[in-house]
């Protein structure tokens, strides 16, 4: 699923990495420039994506790269807002077009 999203936003022209557990995200973020995370709630790894969403809001490096939470639970959009996140999708309500979208109108 994450290529097919990584497939979209690449043809929309936008540049991405893709990080498959919680230590990887948490590497990109703090070695590579990002504009945007795109974030699941559920990642292996030690943190969940609530957990690197609080650690981003808390570093002064990273608290104002903007983040949407893509995920399949569709009862945490009230935690996910409060944490930090920009916007929150659902993957069973969202097509690839309204990601992109979104991804337009928050950054560009």
């Amino acid at each position: 699923v994450q290529a097919i999203y990584s497939e979209a936003l690449t043809k929309a022209s936008y540049e991405t990495l893709s990080a498959t557990n919680s230590e990887e995200a948490k590497h990109h973020l703090l070695s590579t420039p990002i504009d945007l995370v795109i974030l699941d709630i559920m990642l292996p790894g030690e943190k969940n994506g609530f957990e690197i969403l609080e650690d981003m809001k808390k570093n002064e490096k990273l608290k104002k790269i903007p983040a949407i939470v893509l995920t399949n639970l569709d009862t945490e959009k009230q935690i996910a807002t409060s944490v930090g996140a920009n916007d929150y999708l659902v993957k069973a309500n969202t097509t690839l077009e309204q990601l992109v979208g979104k991804v337009k109108q928050i950054i560009g």
